[in-house]
């Protein structure tokens, strides 16, 4: 099994059990009137961090997804538009001591987010397969994970995933010694290693 393989592996099996926790995840008992039962407390509704989790619809309806014919522009304009869904550390900070045990509606969306573009990448390169620049749109693809793997104001999980699809794409984009220039912070390297211990 490749190394590239073995790390999509793991990701997806820990975003996937982060899925089933979530969805496997019972609301708390109510009595008629939409009032906490006794002994319950209802869950803060002016928190945004609280409220349900839910596919995000406006990326997931983006016509440049999985379009083998998806133009680089259309790849960048995606890349953007999950940068920017990214939270930052004093979003996180918001959050309950009750949010905080769970996995975050911030950081839960933004995972979202992040396998939204991976899925497009991986359309594109594919498609890119046939025409023989598999290089140049691995190159796109480091760039843009490179964003937010630098992103200081993100939490260190999601940079952590982020460095390591960067390592990733850099190799297959001909430029293996950029992962040795990027400098990180000894946090997200260690979570990295957590996440794929080969890489």
């Amino acid at each position: 099994m490749k190394k590239e393989d073995l790390l999509f592996s793991l990701i997806l099996g820990a975003t996937l059990v982060g899925f089933i926790f979530v969805l496997g995840h019972k609301p708390k008992p109510t009595v008629e009137g939409g009032k906490a039962a006794p002994g319950i407390s209802k869950p803060a509704t002016n928190n945004p961090a609280s409220a349900p989790i839910t596919a995000p619809k406006s990326l997931s309806q983006s016509p440049a997804l999985s379009r083998p014919d998806a133009s680089s522009s259309e790849l960048a304009t995606l890349g953007t538009q999950v940068l920017d869904k990214i939270p930052s550390k004093d979003q996180m900070r918001g959050l309950t001591d009750e949010d905080v045990h769970q996995i975050a509606k911030p950081i839960f969306e933004a995972s979202l987010q992040l396998k939204l573009y991976g899925d497009q990448l991986e359309v594109a390169m594919n498609a890119a397969a046939k025409t023989g620049n598999v290089s140049e749109v691995a190159a796109q693809g480091a760039d843009f994970y490179e964003k937010c793997a630098t992103r200081d104001d993100a939490p260190e999980s999601l940079r952590a995933v982020c460095f390591i699809e960067f390592a990733k794409l850099s190799t297959k984009s001909g430029h293996p010694e950029k992962i040795a220039q990027l400098h990180m912070p000894a946090e997200v390297l260690q979570i990295a290693l957590e996440i794929a211990p080969s890489a």
